[in-house]
């Protein structure tokens, strides 16, 4: 028998080495995902939002009439409070407020016109004479005069003259009770549920009645009409036959004063709807609109919304919500850090002292590169319907990832 030498067997079978072959195939997932990662979009980058809690403000006490009803309001805030039972009285000659809108919608006029005129004729002397003799407000009138719609609202306005507004009642719409239906159309439209207009255009009857929350909120209106609002802030007036008029708004100018209109009757009591400007230091102004009604007369309304508009102007304070460089959101880059988005500017506005009001921050998702101080959002304060808005920028700039990065950011 034959023994065969191992060392020359022929058919000596290879070793094998899988380690080989993995790391082949690790290798390429790894190139094959770099390849991917290395033409796929960077990723946008969600912002963060800070969390601004502003400081409370404590409100004042108001100083309240201590006989009647009242209510305050504010343009850009509208009705903030009210005092009493809101029980609709009449209303005096704070009716031709309603008289002045009603004309100035059927016959709009700008600053500086004087628009079209109104002759005198028998039946406007008679009204005259009417309320001379029953001892009401009025100015004397002479057939073939003409009045100016412009001195029509001057002679409603400051001494309040009756006989004019049932004259100018009869020349727009045809007649008082024309007049009466259109003007309780007119109050309902501008949301004052509790008004009535009713028996003449100048409120020396009691029929016509509202309370203060309706006023304020008319007063709101009549001050958005530049027309009305001069001529409601004049101390006085020339006109035809009577020559010099004043204002029977005797506060006016006091406190800011700058209108509305007084009345008073023997059942209306005293009224007084007044407009009053307001700065809170380094903002923009803020009118004031406040109602007294049920006074026990003229001198005690006018008398008692004094105190009560300090107190409300005491009641509106600046608040700042957000400094200048203060961060209102964030950005977590995944090859950069933390990005900061701030404002550039202090974010403040006039609040009514003892209302939360949170800032709105809108702030978008990102791709870079971005440059510093590019425009990423904004905050936004709304006090009432007063906007304050501040952009957002990034505090600094987000380059462009490093290639490793860009190749490895999901390396399976």
């Amino acid at each position: 028998m034959v023994v065969m030498n191992p060392r020359y067997h022929r058919h000596t079978q290879p070793k094998r080495h899988p380690i080989r072959y993995v790391v082949i195939a690790l290798a390429f997932c790894f190139i094959a995902t770099g390849a991917v990662n290395l033409v796929k979009p960077l990723p946008s980058v969600a912002a963060t939002k800070a969390d601004i809690t502003p400081a409370a403000t404590e409100a004042a006490n108001l100083t309240w009439p201590a006989r009647g009803e009242a209510a305050i309001g504010a343009q850009g805030f509208g009705l903030l409070d009210t005092h009493g039972p809101e029980t609709p009285l009449p209303t005096a000659s704070i009716a031709k407020v309603v008289t002045a809108m009603a004309l100035l919608e059927q016959k709009p006029l700008n600053l500086g016109q004087q628009g079209p005129s109104m002759t005198i004729g028998a039946s406007d002397v008679a009204l005259y004479q009417k309320y001379a003799a029953q001892d009401g407000s009025r100015i004397p009138v002479t057939i073939g005069e003409d009045l100016t719609e412009y001195q029509i609202l001057q002679a409603l306005m400051l001494p309040s003259a009756n006989n004019i507004a049932d004259s100018v009642a009869t020349w727009v719409f045809g007649s008082v009770p024309s007049y009466t239906e259109y003007a309780n159309q007119m109050v309902k439209r501008l949301g004052l549920t509790h008004t009535t207009i009713a028996d003449d255009a100048s409120g020396f009857l009691p029929g016509t009645v509202s309370t203060p929350s309706d006023l304020v909120k008319l007063g709101l209106a009549a001050m958005k009409n530049p027309v009305l609002a001069q001529v409601v802030s004049q101390p006085q007036a020339n006109l035809p036959v009577i020559g010099a008029v004043h204002n029977v708004n005797a506060p006016l100018g006091q406190k800011g004063i700058v209108g509305i209109k007084t009345g008073n009757t023997d059942q209306a009591g005293g009224c007084f709807l007044f407009a009053a400007n307001y700065t809170p230091v380094s903002n923009h102004t803020v009118t004031i609109v406040g109602a007294v009604m049920g006074a026990a007369d003229l001198g005690d309304a006018l008398s008692s919304s004094l105190p009560l508009l300090a107190s409300a102007q005491r009641n509106f304070s600046v608040q700042t919500f957000v400094r200048a460089g203060q961060t209102v959101a964030s950005y977590q880059v995944p090859w950069g850090g933390t990005v900061h988005a701030i404002s550039p500017e202090d974010v403040a506005t006039t609040v009514w002292n003892g209302k939360t009001i949170t800032p709105t921050i809108t702030a978008k998702a990102i791709t870079a590169p971005q440059t510093k101080n590019a425009e990423v959002g904004s905050v936004t304060v709304l006090a009432g319907s007063n906007k304050t808005t501040s952009r957002l920028v990034l505090e600094r700039p987000i380059g462009k990832p490093s290639l490793f990065w860009r190749l490895f950011r999901n390396p399976f």
